[in-house]
């Protein structure tokens, strides 16, 4: 049963992915262009999609609302603030499973990311302990599975791992995190946009936590560059990105997990 919500889920986030309501709403125009008898209507959604995907493709607002998401926590450079922690737990992005390739080309862009800052931060604090969690969700191997061969590679000795990979999404990382820390405070480790969504879910099973956002995708830059006249498929990401976690946020408080 709660596989298939989790699948129900997913396929949601996808339908309302904003590249799939842009292709549907110009899949409907042309539908609709084709039959000619609404052909009015089928001018507007044409309209509709054309705006929806410039908006997108430019970050136009898109881009604003992701970056006030990203920094409603700060990232935790100075370390020494969060010396009460004894666990610093990184959540997974996503990972495929091929082994004919490296192991930074299995694990998603965001997966090396967060993996790399929580390493970072651990190497900081003495005698704390890194725990990665995700579980294989579509794969044969799990991501915080992925993520701990990375961290041995990168010289984190088995006596500061553990592994929590059973989780399908942040909802059951928070749950299974809390029955590893029991009250322990973590510095949680995951992308900026995902942050709140994950402290809200951690802070509802009584997890103490400080973040640790990382993997921002929107950042201060010069106002003007050459690229900002042309669509852009990184502002589709985000664009993307603020959906998916919006979604989320209404998901979980639908629930009851926030």
């Amino acid at each position: 049963m709660h596989w298939i919500l989790f699948l129900s889920k997913k396929i949601l986030s996808y339908l309302l992915n904003p590249l799939t309501i842009i292709l549907i709403l110009l899949a409907f125009s042309a539908f609709l262009l084709w039959q000619k008898k609404h052909k009015k209507a089928g001018l507007y959604l044409l309209l509709l999609g054309l705006v929806a995907f410039i908006f997108a493709s430019y970050g136009f607002i898109g881009n604003s609302l992701l970056k006030g998401l990203e920094n409603r926590y700060p990232p935790l450079l100075d370390v020494s603030q969060a010396t009460r922690a004894k666990w610093v737990v990184v959540l997974g992005a996503s990972m495929t499973s091929d082994p004919k390739i490296p192991l930074t080309s299995q694990l998603s862009e965001g997966s090396v990311i967060r993996a790399i800052e929580g390493i970072r931060i651990w190497r900081q604090m003495k005698g704390s302990r890194l725990i990665f969690s995700g579980g294989a969700v579509f794969h044969a191997q799990s991501e915080a599975y992925g993520m701990a061969r990375l961290a041995r590679q990168l010289g984190v000795p088995d006596s500061g791992l553990l592994r929590e990979d059973k989780s399908l999404d942040t909802d059951d990382q928070a749950r299974l995190i809390k029955e590893i820390v029991k009250g322990d405070t973590i510095i949680l480790v995951t992308s900026a946009a995902h942050m709140l969504r994950s402290v809200s879910l951690f802070k509802k099973q009584g997890v103490a936590l400080i973040p640790a956002p990382t993997h921002f995708l929107i950042k201060d830059a010069p106002k003007f560059k050459p690229n900002r006249l042309f669509p852009n498929s990184g502002n589709i990401q985000a664009a993307e990105t603020l959906f998916h976690e919006y979604l989320g946020l209404a998901w979980s408080k639908l629930r009851g997990r926030i």
